[in-house]
């Protein structure tokens, strides 16, 4: 069996997706527990949406927001119209404005979802433990939104957490793990209190924005 190593930088834990429109970044993270995964209920989730812009205020008026921060917010609510704007940071040589979304955590997902953010499936059906799609409003906003856009990326990152005292057995397809590429691997483990970072690869990407269940953690082969 093969052990994944401990993260100890400072990651934000969850789901995290990066948009670019219009040079733009967009993440959304949402903290997932180990315990959650292997919990199997059904429950909505506070995701948090990062969005890259130039500055917070306006460069005439400082007590007044920016024209990067209202066209974010603009932009964000054509994808994400559950999005709540919360804050505007500076960390670096980086400005991000703060939304909140819900992300659905499902055991079943039943056909035509109507949710308008993504949904995180658990479940053991095929040996996948967890999935993800974007139901069908969400896909149909992501789709304009590359037609209006001449350059729309997407990269998406699970961040997952151990908070059991046993090691958690898993698998992964078509993934990067730390860095480190997976095209299908059943014999992977994450020790207690550990956390790592599972990135999707282009192809899932595609896969989940097209509207198509998409297996990222799969049933462990030990």
């Amino acid at each position: 069996m093969k052990f994944v190593k401990k993260t100890t930088s400072a990651l934000l834990l969850g789901l995290l997706f990066v948009f670019c429109l219009s040079g733009c970044d967009f993440s959304v993270e949402l903290d997932l527990k180990v315990s959650e995964i292997v919990s199997q209920k059904d429950k909505v989730l506070p995701g948090i949406l990062l969005a890259q812009i130039t500055s917070c205020t306006s460069n005439e008026d400082s007590t007044k927001p920016s024209s990067s921060l209202r066209e974010i917010v603009d932009q964000i609510d054509g994808i994400f119209p559950d999005a709540k704007y919360d804050k505007c940071s500076i960390k670096g040589f980086s400005t991000f404005a703060h939304f909140t979304i819900p992300v659905f955590v499902y055991h079943e997902i039943k056909a035509n979802a109507n949710e308008e953010n993504f949904i995180i499936r658990l479940g053991n059906d095929n040996n996948v433990m967890l999935g993800i799609v974007a139901p069908n409003k969400l896909k149909n906003r992501i789709a304009r939104a590359k037609e209006n856009s001449t350059t729309l990326n997407i990269s998406f990152t699970l961040n997952i957490e151990n908070d059991t005292s046993k090691r958690y057995p898993f698998g992964v397809i078509g993934s990067y793990i730390n860095g480190d590429p997976y095209l299908f691997e059943r014999g992977l483990s994450l020790p207690p209190r550990s956390t790592i970072a599972v990135k999707l690869s282009d192809v899932s990407i595609d896969e989940v924005t097209s509207g198509s269940f998409t297996p990222v953690l799969l049933q462990s082969s030990q």
